[in-house]
């Protein structure tokens, strides 16, 4: 089972946000690995640099990549 990441805001549901960019780079390296390969660690640290201006903490950006391969162990409301 995977989970959509969370951090300001969920990668895929609610709110309505520009999250939901992140949320398409996720699910396109999820479904097509081949035509999207990415460094998810690196993409995620710069949409959050562009968008909000914050450059993610190593522990925020470990929740979020576990949530990304279904291994949560932490809320999905963490922040830096």
């Amino acid at each position: 089972m995977l989970l959509a990441p969370a951090f300001v805001d969920r990668w895929i549901d609610r709110p309505p946000s520009l999250n939901r960019v992140i949320g398409l780079k996720w699910l396109a390296g999820l479904f097509y690995p081949e035509k999207f390969p990415q460094d998810l660690r690196e993409t995620t640290r710069a949409f959050y640099r562009l968008f909000y201006h914050v450059d993610v903490s190593e522990p925020a950006l470990n929740t979020l990549i576990a949530w990304s391969k279904g291994e949560a162990t932490v809320g999905p409301r963490s922040r830096r």
